[in-house]
């Protein structure tokens, strides 16, 4: 049933792999055939590498890969490009990256996934708690 939002209530639980190998991993999401979102951490990512989201997306799990991307704007840019033609439905940056990042991670995942065919409706808001700064801003 979809919410006044237009989201199923599914759409809204992820459920963290963290702490497992791979074969637990995916045992766990096998186990729940209507799961719809899975977080991989960085300890996941590094046990199981890019078989394991393979086998995710093989599953038509959407994916949240949280690996709290934080870098110079060019790296920033390349790493969320290639995320998002791997299929990566949701990824996170570190918002101290600065704008300028913030701003080319963004058109880089777009344009990634929609060379991909599965461009994502995303929304982007920086929340800015610096030394005399409290700001929001939004990157469309």
């Amino acid at each position: 049933m979809f919410n006044e939002f237009g989201y199923k209530a599914s759409d809204k639980i992820i459920l963290a792999l963290d702490g497992m190998s791979s074969k637990s991993a995916l045992s766990m999401v096998q186990a729940i055939p209507d799961l719809v979102w899975v977080k991989v951490g960085l300890e996941l990512f590094l046990s199981g590498g890019l078989d394991i989201l393979s086998e995710l997306r093989s599953q038509r799990k959407k994916i949240f890969l949280d690996l709290k991307f934080h870098d110079i704007p060019n790296t920033m840019e390349r790493v969320c490009y290639q995320a998002s033609k791997i299929g990566i439905d949701l990824l996170t940056v570190h918002g101290c990256s600065g704008t300028k990042a913030l701003i080319q991670s963004k058109n880089a995942a777009l344009r990634g996934a929609a060379e991909e065919g599965t461009p994502p409706q995303l929304y982007w808001q920086l929340r800015c708690l610096q030394v005399g700064i409290n700001q929001v801003l939004k990157i469309t």
